[in-house]
């Protein structure tokens, strides 16, 4: 029996972190989206929704 794979769609309220976090997620976003990737797929893999990423 194979193992099969569990997809998480857990969002993250930013409401609820602390600054010092937000600005570390920026900034880790900021430099992945200047290497290339796709700002949806970055910002999703943080948890946040789709929009975030452009505020």
């Amino acid at each position: 029996m194979s193992a099969m794979p569990v997809e998480h769609d857990m969002k993250v309220d930013g409401r609820t972190l602390d600054h010092k976090t937000l600005e570390q997620t920026r900034c880790m976003a900021f430099q992945r989206v200047r290497e290339a990737e796709k700002p949806a797929e970055v910002i999703a893999s943080f948890g946040f929704c789709r929009a975030t990423i452009y505020k």
